[in-house]
């Protein structure tokens, strides 16, 4: 099994933890951003023409959440329970809304920065923070439950 990404944390991050997790044998395949271009072009391999990818058993699996919810239901990290699934999905979806926001600030400067930060904070950062703690509160785990790596 190989992952490929690029030479830093990104969205690949969340799976190599995972198979880290779950002891898993694989092969973290690693780009530079000038090496990219030259395999972007392997639309077997990278059908999106973009990172990350994985390799499994000749099989190619491509973007960051599908292939992190495949694995975690492949090394039992996922729940089976359909309520308990939702709560797994529905912070997917808020991390990636939550990223997708940060994402938008990083080539912005000076007073347009700051009122875009300024915004984000309040329409997500917030938000997000809020009903995070709220599960925290009642709830071992964000999801809503405990996983399998749990006592």
């Amino acid at each position: 099994m190989k992952l490929y990404y690029f030479n830093l944390y990104g969205r690949a991050e969340c799976i190599r933890i995972l198979l880290h997790l779950a002891k898993a044998d694989y092969e973290d395949v690693r780009y530079e951003f000038h090496e990219w271009p030259e395999h972007k072009a392997d639309e077997e391999r990278f059908e999106y023409a973009q990172l990350p990818v994985l390799e499994k058993d000749g099989k190619f699996y491509s973007q960051a959440g599908a292939i992190l919810r495949f694995l975690a239901r492949e090394h039992g990290f996922y729940p089976e329970d359909p309520e308990q699934a939702y709560f797994v999905e529905n912070l997917t979806e808020a991390i990636t809304d939550f990223n997708t926001g940060l994402f938008k600030l990083k080539d912005l400067k000076g007073d347009e920065r700051t009122q875009a930060f300024e915004s984000f904070v309040k329409s997500t950062v917030i938000p997000c923070f809020t009903t995070w703690q709220k599960r925290i509160e009642g709830n071992t785990t964000l999801s809503g439950t405990a996983g399998p790596w749990r006592t």
